[in-house]
């Protein structure tokens, strides 16, 4: 999945996307 995508998906889920971006 592209990283913007990505960005979303864990944006919506929590905050995990600082995880999903390292």
């Amino acid at each position: 999945l592209p990283d913007s995508n990505g960005f979303i998906y864990v944006e919506a889920n929590g905050g995990l996307n600082q995880q999903r971006t390292s």
